[in-house]
């Protein structure tokens, strides 16, 4: 039986793509390294101090910094450009709180970045648990981070469900033992498939309740 919806942000809570690539490429372009969309896409999942350190040969300490300040600018953009919540996501969180399953986000992204970005649209009292980047040791692919945010809902991971948009979430929710859903914002429904989710959703509106 199904206890807990795990959400990841990026790409299932946030239409934040543009802005989070853009905050990158102001962290990469003060290397004098160029960032694509397509090497953008391949980190999807890792935390800020992961990609610092594997694209730009930072050490931890140094990613950490680099964390911090992408994150700096990722406000500065938002507050310029605004943020936008996925499609049919505020609808569907309350038919997850109305019926009375736990709720998560968990996300590569920091703390900081996950308390802005909700109390940015008013939904933080929507999540019973959060669980970002600060919180764990490795990101997506590894399970760490939707083991934890199971743990901290008091769920068995078969209990819960996670939503995802990317590849690498989909595959940390299949490691630790948890049913994935894939949302299509950021991947095919057959990349998805591939990646191993139980089920594909264009919207949220696709998802029964009653059905996981």
């Amino acid at each position: 039986m199904i206890k807990a919806i795990i959400f990841d942000n990026d790409g299932v809570v946030i239409d934040s793509g543009d802005i989070d690539f853009l905050a990158w490429v102001k962290i990469f372009s003060e290397f004098d390294k160029n960032l694509t969309r397509e090497i953008y896409k391949e980190y999807s999942g890792m935390t800020g101090v992961e990609i610092s350190m594997k694209y730009l040969g930072k050490t931890r300490e140094e990613g950490e910094k680099l964390q911090d300040k992408k994150e700096e600018y990722f406000e500065d953009l938002v507050k310029e450009h605004g943020l936008k919540e996925i499609k049919g996501l505020r609808e569907f969180l309350d038919k997850v709180v109305n019926s009375g399953l736990k709720t998560a986000l968990a996300t590569a992204g920091t703390r900081i970045k996950a308390e802005f970005t909700l109390g940015h649209l008013g939904i933080r009292e929507k999540f019973n648990v959060l669980v970002t980047a600060n919180d764990v040791s490795k990101g997506k692919p590894d399970p760490e981070t939707f083991l934890k945010a199971a743990e901290l809902l008091q769920c068995k991971p078969e209990e819960c469900v996670v939503i995802e948009d990317s590849r690498k979430g989909i595959k940390a929710a299949k490691k630790g033992g948890i049913k994935a859903i894939g949302i299509t914002t950021a991947q095919t429904k057959e990349k998805l498939l591939e990646t191993g989710a139980d089920i594909v959703i264009d919207s949220f509106e696709d998802i029964k309740l009653d059905e996981l």
